[in-house]
């Protein structure tokens, strides 16, 4: 669970930072999820609500895309 909370700290951070950069947020939420994953540091571990969310968190992904 603390895991969680970090990404979610550390997406509200990117956000911010992007907003100021003014440059979408998209490529840094999929880089943070690189580092804060398996392939990374390994902050995230994948259980069943993690993957509930990424699922989730991929067709918000793709619906945005397209309104673009």
């Amino acid at each position: 669970m603390e895991g969680f909370i970090i990404a979610l700290f550390v997406c509200l951070v990117l956000a911010l930072i992007s907003k100021y950069l003014s440059v979408p947020a998209i490529p840094f939420y999929i880089l943070a999820g690189i580092v804060l994953g398996k392939a990374g540091i390994g902050i995230v571990q994948s259980d069943e609500i993690s993957q509930f969310f990424s699922e989730i968190g991929l067709l918000f992904l793709l619906f945005f895309m397209g309104l673009g």
